[in-house]
């Protein structure tokens, strides 16, 4: 089990309360979440093929889309990547979220009213008894930003691998 920890960086447990009570991210998986999310960011919002574009372009336009996301929404790319994968059946350690700084993201949703915590000691099934966890939950206008990144995403999927839709179809 061990083994498959330290591969995957993330593990999920089965308990009476659900599938994936319990996540443990590893700061490079964070990362790679972190990259995809800016990835679909910047397809849709460039059509210029996000292969040809070099380093220090793409440092720029994330960096653009991280304004924008600020000024639209008033919270960062990187709290957005916390809105979409919220989920009250999700257990985060809250010492690494404040070891690594990512409780900041999670801050700023809160401030805004995208997202509730609750922070718990031990998991549902019993386990960990002695570690704090945040739980994340999306409401109100949380609840309806992350609809529309997660329906934007699954769009821009379909477009892809179906092509733009025609006129008169």
């Amino acid at each position: 089990m061990l083994h498959q920890i330290l591969k995957n960086g993330i593990t999920s447990r089965s308990t009476p309360y659900g599938v994936n009570s319990a996540l443990y991210f590893r700061e490079d998986k964070i990362m790679i979440l972190r990259t995809l999310l800016v990835i679909v960011f910047l397809a849709i919002s460039n059509p210029i093929t996000v292969i040809a574009i070099d380093s220090a372009e793409i440092n720029r336009k994330v960096e653009d889309l991280n304004v924008q996301s600020l000024k639209s929404f008033g919270v960062s790319l990187n709290a957005l990547l916390y809105l979409v994968e919220s989920s009250p059946n999700s257990y985060l350690l809250l010492w690494h979220l404040e070891e690594t700084g990512s409780i900041n993201y999670i801050r700023e949703l809160e401030n805004k009213g995208y997202i509730k915590v609750e922070i718990v000691t031990g998991l549902p099934d019993g386990n960990e008894k002695n570690e704090k966890f945040l739980r994340i939950k999306a409401i109100d206008k949380g609840i309806e930003l992350k609809r529309s990144i997660i329906a934007l995403g699954q769009k821009n999927i379909t477009t892809k691998a179906t092509g733009p839709a025609k006129a008169g179809r």
